[in-house]
């Protein structure tokens, strides 16, 4: 960050944390197994999110949420399935069965909430 910055005075740098892909084995493999790794490796993303606000900040490096904004943290059930889970299926390929193994990329609606949520801080940064 220090070069990018030094390369490029003035120039607006933004971070972003991340999404969490793996709450789909909530539903593949699914039982206990799935929900283990779902909450486990949210948990991972959640500290992971932790880091990288300490060092973008460092920096003074903004952060777009996308943790946020993807619901990455929200376990609450409805008809048995968690928000979090229904979430990564609807934002990225992570569900559909395009390949044997699953897509963590975001799909094009997945795209516009990050595009969204980048537009918003740069926003409230006022930069545009």
């Amino acid at each position: 960050l220090a070069q990018l910055q030094a390369a490029a005075p003035g120039v607006p740098i933004i971070g972003l944390n991340y999404y969490n892909p793996n709450l789909y084995y909530w539903l593949e493999p699914g039982g206990p197994e799935g929900e283990f790794i779902a909450t486990e490796s949210t948990n991972v993303v959640l500290i992971l999110d932790g880091v990288l606000q300490q060092t973008f900040g460092a920096f003074g490096v903004p952060v777009a949420d996308i943790t946020g904004a993807f619901d990455t943290a929200d376990f609450s059930l409805r008809g048995g399935v968690p928000r979090n889970v229904r979430v990564i299926c609807q934002l990225t390929w992570m569900c559909e069965e395009v390949s044997e193994i699953p897509d963590i990329h975001p799909n094009k609606n997945g795209y516009k909430v990050i595009a969204r949520t980048v537009e918003q801080l740069l926003k409230e940064l006022g930069i545009i």
